[in-house]
């Protein structure tokens, strides 16, 4: 399956749980998390993709390193990473950032550089970015992009 291919399963899958407008999430409590980087939304994340990717295997990059996630088609050894970016809404709705795509300072990049035991391989790359609910209980808006500049 080609890197469009995966992407779009995984957005299919997502839009597939739209209920009411939203997309219903259940996140674990943060403080039961030992570090900054080990976010329950990029989890949550992890797990909707390993339901839309039955045959793939999915890694976490670590901490401070992109993409966040790394898919593996195990059949054909096709990888494919997704950098995932949430905002939580403030009380009254609004977007905390404004009108700025300014998700951490990251550059939509189409492409990202991983190792695969000793080489380092150049993989596509997509970018999720959500709103979510101020109750963190909601995805109230969703894109999944590619990160290529055409």
């Amino acid at each position: 399956m080609s890197a469009l291919q995966t992407a779009l399963k995984v957005y299919r899958h997502f839009v597939g749980k739209l209920e009411n407008g939203k997309i219903p999430i259940s996140l674990r409590h943060k403080k039961l998390v030992g570090t900054v980087q080990d976010a329950p939304f990029d989890h949550w994340v992890e797990e909707q993709i390993a339901a839309a990717l039955p045959g793939f295997e999915i890694t976490h990059a670590g901490a401070l390193t992109t993409p966040d996630l790394i898919v593996r088609e195990q059949e054909s050894g096709e990888i494919v990473g997704f950098e995932v970016k949430k905002l939580i809404q403030m009380p009254n709705g609004a977007d905390p950032r404004g009108l700025a795509l300014d998700y951490n300072s990251s550059i939509p990049c189409g492409s990202a550089l991983i190792k695969v035991g000793q080489e380092t391989v150049t993989i596509p790359c997509f970018y999720i970015f959500a709103l979510l609910s101020p109750q963190s209980d909601a995805i109230v808006t969703l894109l999944l992009m590619d990160g290529a500049i055409f």
